[in-house]
């Protein structure tokens, strides 16, 4: 499993989206599912969009907000597994 891009996000606050890959990556090891975590991984990226949504304006440069969330929404979209969705680590 992986993403089409490089994953990327904005240097001047990248917490939303970097606390969405790593929260997520630990469900591979409580034995769950590439699937599973394919899920975890879409529910976090939109959590992220929302909280830049909701607080960008206030913590980043004009513009960054925009790419903040952008961010946030094209890696939720551009997941990719080859292979079989229920393989377990």
């Amino acid at each position: 499993m992986g993403w089409l891009d490089e994953v990327s996000w904005p240097n001047d606050w990248r917490d939303p989206i970097g606390e969405a890959l790593v929260e997520s990556l630990s469900l591979l090891f409580d034995g769950q599912t590439v699937g599973d975590l394919r899920d975890e991984l879409r529910l976090r990226f939109q959590a992220a969009h929302d909280t830049y949504r909701a607080n960008a304006e206030r913590r980043l440069p004009p513009g960054h907000a925009r790419f903040a969330k952008m961010c946030a929404l094209y890696w939720a979209h551009r997941l990719f597994i080859e292979g079989d969705v229920t393989a377990v680590f």
